[in-house]
């Protein structure tokens, strides 16, 4: 059951940043975002990516050279890192 719980705390948390990271009006307010937490230089480029040029992350993944699912992994990894 606790597991559970964690499970649906982490779904939340990561739909609340999602939706902040999609709220955010200018360039120069993201980048502020992105440098408030340390992240690998993939995972910026893989938020930025998706959130200001608004690439999927299939797109994201042949652009980088790896695999949607390494992508999906490192781009929740950077979520997780502002909830």
């Amino acid at each position: 059951q606790l597991v559970q719980l964690n499970r649906r705390f982490i779904k939340s948390t990561h739909i609340d940043v999602r939706r902040r990271f999609r709220s955010i009006s200018s360039i120069d307010e993201f980048n502020k975002l992105l440098d408030s937490r340390v992240l690998s230089d993939e995972e910026r480029k893989i938020l930025e990516l998706h959130y200001i040029k608004h690439k999927p992350l299939g797109f994201i993944a042949d652009e980088m050279g790896f695999s949607e699912r390494t992508v999906k992994r490192y781009h929740h990894s950077a979520l997780m890192r502002f909830k």
